[in-house]
């Protein structure tokens, strides 16, 4: 049993449970309560249908990835991004077809992805909501996220699946593309708890991210709890027939 994924699984239902994100005095005592909550022993052990053990050094290390979200919350997030991280892999060969291309460059996209990254490099903070692979592309994307100053605690790593790459031709006109999509739908509810999102300003998504489940369910419902919470919310409406072949269900999910 993954005893990562359980540990995950306790510290954000602490935090959901416990903190008062609206008090930044409160963070201290909290991190002190949540350290002697989870590592006062060598081993802690969870029962119910699944039992599992973890260490104290992999739940340390854990937390200790995101002390940054612990330490800053109450400051807002100026734009909260949800839905696709992707890699883009672009031909080399301008003009070319996909069938003409030999070569490939590896480049970080995604819409919201992209949009979170440029808010950062303005100066305002943003936090990216999304899937990958726990793979090496994976790990690529969290680093240059990372680099990049945008807020990945709620950005998911899939052992089971693999990280959504999309083949793009380099064209001077509109480029073909072929999607290959994996982990980048697989985002699920939990990563967007309430005590998070009523931190932001915005709450921005994509039609890309919208278009298959569970991370269109995901999205709406936190869409629906951003505006009861009184955070604007924008969509990139970046459709496509070959992301979502059901024109009808687009606009309906999107109005």
């Amino acid at each position: 049993y993954n005893y990562l994924e359980n540990i995950k699984v306790d510290v954000k239902n602490y935090i959901d449970e416990n903190i008062d994100f609206s008090n930044y005095d409160n963070m201290k005592s909290f991190t002190e309560s949540l350290y002697d909550e989870l590592f006062d022993s060598d081993k802690v052990t969870g029962g119910g249908s699944n039992s599992y053990t973890y260490d104290r050094e992999t739940a340390e290390g854990y937390l200790k990835g995101n002390l940054d979200l612990l330490s800053k919350a109450g400051e807002t997030i100026d734009i909260l991004c949800a839905g696709e991280i992707l890699i883009d892999c672009i031909g080399q060969q301008t003009n070319a077809t996909l069938a003409e291309t030999t070569s490939y460059a590896r480049f970080l996209g995604g819409s919201p992805t992209n949009v979170a990254i440029n808010a950062a490099k303005l100066g305002l903070r943003s936090a990216l909501v999304a899937s990958c692979g726990a793979d090496g592309l994976g790990d690529f994307m969290i680093e240059s996220l990372q680099k990049a100053n945008v807020i990945t605690t709620q950005l998911s790593q899939k052992k089971d699946t693999s990280t959504s790459i999309i083949l793009v031709s380099k064209s001077t006109g509109t480029p073909d593309f072929i999607p290959y999509r994996t982990a980048d739908f697989l985002i699920e509810q939990d990563q967007i708890p309430t005590a998070f999102l009523q931190q932001a300003k915005i709450f921005h998504t994509t039609c890309f991210g919208l278009s298959k489940n569970p991370a269109q369910t995901t999205i709406i419902e936190s869409a629906q709890r951003a505006a009861q919470l009184g955070v604007k919310t924008s969509i990139d409406i970046n459709f496509s027939e070959r992301i979502w072949p059901n024109r009808e269900e687009a606009k309906r999910i999107i109005a």
